[in-house]
């Protein structure tokens, strides 16, 4: 009895490598379960990446053609609302469950940075900036890379060179600031409403639109052409213009030829004064700032228009 007992047992068992084997398959299978989640964890992530791209690309087209062509009737109509010079105007709006914050601001209320150049040697100019920025946290960020030639932007239709053969000339950020976050150029600096890009610009005409500019800007812009008892005067004659607006909007035509008059006086010593600091009533070049939020990523778009041929404006396009 006990001899088939064990005879029974032996014919019971099996071979170890099946036990083995059958570990090596859940192994393998858990391994490819895991690489099979994992690429389709990857791709789940660029296909949400690509959707975040394409919004951001979409979003900043739709807004650039909504807002930048109509920038200076836009800001003109806020002066007349809030009676005083508007260089900027912010905003938000939420399509298809994305949020886009807008800046739309007037590039020739600004000191630019490639008249401050023809009007110093990189080392000075570079030394101005880094006065006016001053407690910005920028300081030692300030690195001009001024390059010769044409810079490059893009046409309605077509691509064409602004030309400038009055080198050195910035393009761009990237030659002004080394290392810069867009939320850097956009955020106000520590105790100041006022961020680096409503005090700079790379772009226009060198010009300074003297009815929005602000004081810091004109002050900037004019350098050691422009003493600041002028400065006062000029933004006394501006400001006059908001306080004695008619009825109808309209600016008072006594404060608007005061204006005037001390524009081509002031003009007139600077150049005298061998300056290069230009002077206008007006502006050619506006700026359109797109932050996408999406809740996963934010995008930085920036579009400038330079539309001294108002049939061909020029559009340069940046992003983050």
């Amino acid at each position: 009895m006990t001899a088939r007992l064990q005879q029974f047992r032996r014919r019971g068992r099996r071979p170890a490598y099946v036990l083995v084997m059958v570990l090596a398959l859940l192994v393998l299978s858990t391994t490819l379960l895991v690489a099979v989640s994992r690429g389709a964890l990857r791709a789940a992530a660029d296909a949400r990446d690509a959707a975040d791209n394409l919004q951001q690309r979409w979003g900043a087209t739709s807004c650039e053609r909504a807002l930048l062509p109509d920038a200076e009737k836009i800001l003109g109509a806020l002066e007349q609302e809030r009676r005083r010079p508007t260089a900027r105007c912010a905003t938000s709006i939420r399509l298809g469950g994305v949020t886009f914050e807008l800046i739309l601001a007037d590039e020739q209320a600004k000191a630019n940075v490639n008249a401050i150049l023809r009007d110093a040697d990189v080392a000075a100019a570079q030394s101005r900036l880094q006065t006016a920025l001053s407690g910005s946290g920028l300081l030692n960020r300030i690195k001009l890379r001024p390059t010769a030639g044409a810079v490059a932007g893009v046409v309605r239709g077509g691509t064409a060179p602004v030309v400038d053969d009055r080198a050195p000339a910035v393009g761009g950020w990237g030659q002004v600031f080394d290392g810069v976050s867009a939320v850097q150029l956009i955020r106000a600096t520590p105790g100041s409403r006022t961020a680096p890009v409503d005090l700079l610009t790379c772009w226009g005409n060198g010009a300074i639109n003297i009815r929005r500019a602000p004081e810091a800007a004109i002050t900037l812009a004019g350098g050691r052409s422009l003493a600041g008892a002028e400065v006062s005067r000029l933004v006394e004659a501006r400001d006059a213009l908001f306080k004695r607006q008619a009825s109808d909007h309209s600016f008072d035509q006594d404060a608007a030829a005061g204006l005037r008059d001390l524009v081509v006086r002031t003009s007139a010593e600077v150049v005298r004064r061998r300056g290069n600091v230009g002077l206008v009533e007006g502006s050619t070049c506006h700026s359109l700032w797109v932050i996408t939020r999406t809740g996963r990523r934010d995008g930085y778009d920036l579009l400038v228009s330079d539309e001294r041929d108002p049939a061909r404006p020029i559009v340069s396009r940046f992003s983050w």
